[in-house]
């Protein structure tokens, strides 16, 4: 729940913050300032992508702990087949690394960016 609601809007008001300035209004300023102006929109968008690879990577990392298995799921009447499965969901468990070191790099370096060309 805090992963995937309240962090990223808590991200996106910090990175929006550190962009904010006085200034940002449409003007006729140099092509830098309207380059800076499109990467103060675009760059918190990147890490939507990222706190999702991050949220899967956990999931990944210990799959049995989020859902049942085909076997678990026929204990409980009235679950098989409304609730998905490890099975069905094809989640592997070796790409848990890969997904949460690709989340950060959609989260960190925009932020560092943000950091760079801020006002």
């Amino acid at each position: 729940m805090l992963l995937l609601n309240a962090l990223p809007i808590a991200y996106f008001a910090i990175v929006l913050g550190l962009l904010y300035s006085d200034a940002t209004v449409l003007s006729p300023g140099t092509i830098l300032d309207w380059i800076r102006d499109a990467l103060a929109g675009i760059l918190p968008a990147f890490a939507v992508f990222g706190f999702y690879r991050i949220w899967f990577g956990i999931i990944e990392s210990n799959p049995k702990q989020y859902y049942l298995t085909k076997e678990e799921c026929a204990k409980y009447p009235g679950v098989e087949g409304i609730e998905p499965t490890i099975e069905e969901l094809n989640i592997r468990h070796q790409w848990w690394r890969k997904n949460v070191i690709f989340g950060a790099l959609y989260v960190v370096p925009p932020l560092l960016a943000a950091l760079a060309i801020k006002r």
